[in-house]
């Protein structure tokens, strides 16, 4: 699965963008290149191959060699995906990593607003709740910088005080919305 994977991606030189999840999906695939380069090179075309062989000949793999077009990485850059998000910065110093924001099976929470990768509430998405350390509910509106919230969310569809689990910090606020970072995982 690897090595067919790899051939689509090492395939397409006009790749500009990739989605994933996880940072950690795609630093595997490039970890396993070089274990699998004799399989992947053997079913690429010869401009392919060719980018790939000069890619893989560098100290490190040149991933700006391997796909010139990419300028966009978008996945998980938050809380425990944070240092992966890093790791993959440093592997793609050509490409822009843009954070996903906190988007859950249930209701996409905050979305990218800025350049910087800041988030805000993704409003239009359900209702709301960050429920602070004393178990407050709180709207948005009232949030303030510095503090940390659990997230609880009302969607159209029913789901109705559905606790995610989640945990964001407010770092400020880009007008009236309040900038929200994803910070982990409510600890069991």
């Amino acid at each position: 699965m690897q090595v067919q994977s790899l051939t689509a991606l090492v395939g397409a030189q006009d790749l500009s963008f990739i989605s994933l999840w996880s940072p950690t999906f795609l630093i595997a695939l490039l970890a396993a290149l070089a274990p699998n380069a004799e399989a992947v090179l053997a079913k690429l075309d010869p401009t392919a191959r060719a980018r790939l062989e000069c890619a893989l000949s560098a100290p490190t793999l040149d991933t700006g060699r391997l796909w010139p077009a990419l300028d966009c990485i978008s996945c998980w850059k938050d809380g425990a995906s944070a240092g992966y998000a890093r790791q993959l910065a440093q592997l793609f110093p050509h490409c822009a990593i843009e954070g996903k924001g906190l988007l859950a099976t249930e209701a996409a929470v905050t979305v990218p607003w800025t350049a910087e990768g800041d988030c805000v509430p993704a409003l239009a998405s359900c209702l709301i709740e960050f429920h602070d350390a004393l178990g407050n509910a709180r709207l948005c509106d009232a949030l303030q910088a510095g503090c940390t919230y659990r997230i609880v969310v009302t969607t159209a569809s029913g789901l109705y005080r559905y606790d995610l689990g989640d945990i964001v910090e407010c770092t400020g606020h880009a007008g009236a919305a309040p900038i929200l970072r994803f910070v982990g995982r409510l600890a069991s």
